[in-house]
């Protein structure tokens, strides 16, 4: 196995690139390909993601030949997770077993795990060596591949306060309007109405979100909180176009939600305690999702 540090992109077609990839399909059959070099391949070849959601479907997540010198390379089942070691592995004994069936005789894979997966690449490394000889050369970044911080949003604050979930954005949802989708958020924890009712009247979304941490959550609350923030944010912007457009207006710009309150699952902390910590950023990565369906439309 050799190391080098570059583009993974600057290899293709030469070689055949094996993106990291999650298990998780969409309702339109596509896989979710939203981050990292698996977004840049379905940018390359907009058909990809529906191959890899065929293959999925039909057989699970796994590695798969998606044409265009391109492999999947499965490394966690949820978009939204970190990604598993365990699967890491698995995946690598496919990925070889593929290389030697085809006869390929250069692979290049970013670091799996490494990046948007907040796994460390001492750990993830001894799992490669085990398995990947000289056909194989794993390559590091020293950006985010695809992105720049020069095109990245990192405040929702100011001019793009009307991303964050404290902007005032009436909307109707499970038969209640809501002031943000702060308070619907908090409210959607609980199965209690009286709970949500409190939620519901609260002056501000700071006050909403200190009732959310005291209310009792629903049993499957873990489970639903990325959906349900997925689906409040879409009504935000459903019912109001001129927020819409706004969002529109970011372009292909990277949406991080930066902050300084230690929420890395939400957004991405830049305190000096989680400099050493790489935000999920869910928040930005919903925000970038809906931007992209919008733009779709148009």
């Amino acid at each position: 196995m050799k190391e080098i540090t570059g583009n993974l992109w600057d290899h293709h077609p030469e070689y055949i690139i094996a993106i990291t990839t999650n298990g998780i399909i969409k309702k339109n059959g596509e896989c979710v390909m939203g981050r990292g070099c698996a977004k840049e391949a379905k940018d390359r070849f907009p058909d990809i993601a529906k191959k890899l959601g065929t293959h999925v479907k039909l057989c699970g997540n796994h590695v798969y030949y998606l044409g265009k010198n391109v492999v999947s390379f499965p490394t966690k089942y949820g978009w939204w997770e970190d990604s598993d070691i365990s699967l890491i592995e698995r995946s690598t004994q496919e990925l070889v077993a593929l290389v030697d069936k085809s006869g390929w005789k250069s692979v290049i894979i970013p670091r799996p795990g490494c990046n948007n997966g907040r796994l460390k690449w001492s750990k993830v490394k001894p799992v490669l060596k085990k398995y990947l000889d000289n056909r194989f050369t794993v390559i590091s970044f020293g950006s985010k591949v695809g992105t720049s911080r020069m095109n990245s949003i990192t405040s929702f604050k100011n001019e793009f306060e009307f991303l964050s979930n404290f902007y005032t954005s009436p909307f109707v949802y499970a038969g209640y309007c809501w002031p943000t989708v702060e308070h619907a958020f908090q409210a959607a924890k609980t199965k209690f109405s009286t709970d949500k009712w409190l939620v519901r009247i609260a002056k501000t979304p700071g006050i909403a979100k200190k009732k959310g941490r005291r209310i009792a959550l629903r049993e499957n609350w873990e489970q639903v909180k990325v959906s349900v923030m997925t689906e409040l944010v879409w009504l935000k912007f459903e019912y109001n176009p001129t927020l819409k457009n706004k969002l529109l207006d970011t372009k292909d710009a990277e949406l991080i939600e930066g902050n300084y309150w230690h929420d890395n699952f939400w957004g991405d902390c830049f305190c000096k305690k989680c400099s050493d910590q790489k935000g999920k950023n869910m928040l930005g990565y919903i925000l970038m999702q809906v931007r992209k369906e919008e733009m779709n439309k148009c």
